[in-house]
């Protein structure tokens, strides 16, 4: 009996080499900021709260998570049907560019884009003056009006073969009978879409839409190596104004205090998808 006991504790002491890098560089780290954020508490959040830039910058996130997440998932679902439709010849094609998206390392495609979308020797501005659809170039990631939906569309277009790829295994996990039948049957896409694709894929839906919108919400990247936030912080999300805050201007309290609030807002609506998943997860399991 006590042999069992001292190997069941070894087995614990393997795991500390392990556990020490996740203390150390996440769960340390989040009880540092919740410290930090209440240090000086209320004073860090009413100053955040009041801060007109950080009001935008939490609307931009709201707008940029909202409207990029529900466009990826739309694209992601186009590009997963192409992809695994037999009638489609260039499926593979499709595949092969989704992949060179996804295995580019985001700062590559950032400054890639960057350099495209210059206003002064951009390729972008090049192809539309060469075809005369325009006589200046646009500095795209100046313009208070393209700015943010650049921003949006850089970030679908980078996050878009994530969800291709999960939800190309959701729909290859059909039994292949089901959709022969529905062909054979004449069915249009539209029902076989709504009656054998989509609850297959209900359960790989609520999942992507969650990681894309939190994604969204706390992605710095590419907006810090296109726009940096402007233009007149139209382009600004908290994610990177925490950034801004904490690093450029030292105010570690305010930023910590931005980080609490997010992850709160992120918090409060990720829980009803979750609740949601939760439901369907146990009537799956029955």
């Amino acid at each position: 009996m006590n042999l069992m006991k001292r190997e069941a504790a070894l087995n614990y002491v393997w795991l500390v080499p392990a556990l020490f890098p996740i203390f150390l560089f996440l769960i340390y780290p989040i009880f540092y900021n919740i410290n930090l954020a209440f240090n000086d508490f209320p004073k860090s959040f009413l100053s955040v709260i009041e801060d007109p830039i950080f009001r935008l910058a939490l609307r931009n996130s709201l707008v940029f998570a909202l409207a990029g997440a529900t466009l990826t998932l739309v694209l992601a679902l186009l590009v997963a049907v192409i992809i695994t439709s037999r009638e489609s010849s260039f499926g593979m094609w499709v595949a092969i560019l989704t992949l060179l998206v996804w295995v580019t390392p985001e700062i590559v495609t950032a400054i890639s884009w960057n350099w495209m979308l210059n206003s002064t020797f951009g390729i972008v501005n090049w192809i539309l003056i060469w075809c005369g659809l325009l006589k200046t170039g646009i500095p795209w990631l100046g313009d208070p009006l393209y700015a943010p939906i650049i921003v949006i569309l850089l970030t679908v277009w980078r996050l878009l073969p994530f969800l291709a790829l999960l939800f190309i295994c959701g729909i290859l996990s059909i039994p292949a009978e089901y959709l022969e039948a529905a062909r054979v049957d004449g069915l249009k896409f539209r029902y076989i879409f709504k009656h054998i694709l989509f609850p297959a894929l209900r359960y790989p839906i609520i999942i992507a839409y969650i990681l894309i919108f939190v994604w969204f919400m706390n992605d710095t990247a590419m907006i810090m190596a296109t726009t940096g936030g402007g233009p007149l912080h139209l382009t600004e999300t908290v994610a990177t104004l925490i950034y801004k805050t904490g690093f450029n201007y030292f105010k570690f309290e305010e930023a910590a205090a931005m980080s609490i609030i997010q992850f709160s807002i992120l918090l409060a609506i990720c829980i009803p998808f979750l609740l949601a998943f939760r439901k369907y997860w146990w009537l799956m399991r029955e």
